[in-house]
């Protein structure tokens, strides 16, 4: 992604955010073993997208930041798959131009909401008016079809940093995308016969099979990051074709913002209704650590091939009838227990027992500058170390600033004297 300043006038100037995405083919190996064709976004390692996309194609997309500020956004796009395709981004206003079709029966039809990019061409889209929220970017070419096979992703921008939208500010953010698959449609699809019979002609006929967190078929699904006692943003998004009601067991959410509009009002809930398409920003903010369970209201709870899938969906995707996976929409939010009380939960924090907010460790031995006296690397705090740290008395040295004031003084001369005959630690970094 790069940032490039556009002038406007003698006095103005706006700042653009650029990112280059290649779309393609990749698979998605279900945990009954079944393989399953995707389309996806790849991002590109080198912003020239006349060489490919040296990262691989991922369901959902890669997650697009764009800084606090930037009021344009340019997606340059390659397309690597047969057939055109666009990108558009609801709920944000830009002037494209939408692709028509004359049907068998003279009716003049919309295939796609933007100019679409060709396979094997490269294409740019625009957005100018961009504002904070958490969107989604996706294919605006056949919509019902191109959607399902995977082509979505985040964009998200903040109003500033941790703050989600003016007044909003957080600690920690977490996607949570839902989304489901119909392994005879991906299968249509993806080898070109798609609207010929005997296989799918619609997406009418739509079955879900697997229904996946974060674009995974697993039996529990984990979301880390959350710390007692801090606020956690969970971007909700919905790219499924049903609707979903996340809820945390034994807690409430306090729902922000919908679609990347924020509420005048905050909503305490204790689930949330995710329509097809839609987002929602909810905070979370846990009292204590431990596994919270969150799940589907709506009970999509296995994934499974049901008894009664169409004979048609099931000679197209060459699957039998009873086949099963114990994946399901079952997520299990982990909290950090944050002992030192320094915003670092202690499952990563590399000084569990002091206080190291900036986690510096100038040494790079896995031990936290807070909790690492011992200078020399003998293993223990000791008289050793007493003269390295007073030759670095006064001087703006972080290797032995262990309270990271900027300064080597009296104060890390007290840190060296608690930690005495101390070995390093304890770190949650540190095997």
């Amino acid at each position: 992604m790069g940032a490039v300043l556009l002038s406007l006038g003698a006095c103005q100037a706006v700042t653009a955010a650029d990112f280059y995405l290649c779309a393609g083919k990749t698979s998605l190996v279900m945990l009954d073993g079944s393989s399953v064709p995707m389309w996806g976004y790849a991002l590109d390692d080198d912003n020239d997208l006349t060489n490919g996309c040296g990262n691989p194609v991922t369901v959902p997309g890669p997650e697009l930041r764009i800084p606090p500020g930037d009021t344009v956004l340019n997606l340059h796009l390659r397309n690597d798959l047969p057939v055109p395709t666009s990108i558009v981004i609801p709920g944000l206003p830009a002037s494209f131009t939408p692709v028509t079709f004359t049907d068998a029966k003279g009716r003049v039809r919309v295939r796609s909401f933007a100019q679409e990019t060709a396979p094997g061409a490269i294409g740019t889209y625009t957005w100018n008016q961009l504002r904070p929220g958490t969107h989604v970017y996706h294919s605006g070419t056949h919509v019902a079809v191109q959607v399902q096979m995977g082509l979505y992703g985040p964009v998200i921008q903040d109003s500033g940093w941790q703050e989600a939208y003016p007044g909003h500010r957080y600690n920690n953010d977490m996607v949570l995308f839902y989304s489901e698959v119909d392994p005879a449609l991906h299968k249509a699809v993806d080898s070109g016969s798609y609207g010929t019979p005997p296989g799918p002609t619609s997406t009418i006929g739509y079955q879900a099979q697997y229904f996946l967190i974060n674009g995974r078929d697993l039996a529990v699904h984990d979301l880390p990051g959350a710390v007692a006692g801090q606020t956690s943003l969970i971007r909700m998004i919905n790219m499924g074709l049903e609707n979903h009601m996340p809820l945390i067991h034994d807690a409430h959410l306090r729902v922000i913002a919908e679609d990347g509009h924020p509420y005048p009002y905050p909503r305490e809930q204790y689930s949330v209704m995710l329509a097809a398409g839609q987002t929602r920003d909810v905070e979370f903010k846990p009292t204590a650590g431990g596994n919270y369970a969150m799940f589907d209201r709506m009970l999509n709870l296995t994934n499974r091939r049901p008894i009664g899938l169409l004979a048609v969906n099931a000679a197209a995707a060459g699957l039998g009838d009873t086949q099963s996976s114990p994946g399901s929409l079952i997520t299990l939010l982990h909290v950090d227990d944050d002992s030192d009380g320094d915003g670092v939960g202690d499952h990563r924090d590399n000084c569990t027992q002091a206080a190291n907010p900036s986690q510096r460790d100038s040494d790079g031995d896995g031990y936290g500058n807070a909790c690492d006296a011992d200078l020399n690397n003998d293993g223990f705090t000791n008289g050793l170390d007493l003269p390295l740290l007073i030759q670095a008395f006064m001087r703006r040295d972080p290797a032995f600033d262990f309270n990271d004031d900027g300064y080597v003084n009296g104060i890390d001369i007290g840190y060296l004297g608690r930690l005495f005959f101390k070995s390093p630690g304890p770190s949650a970094t540190r095997p």
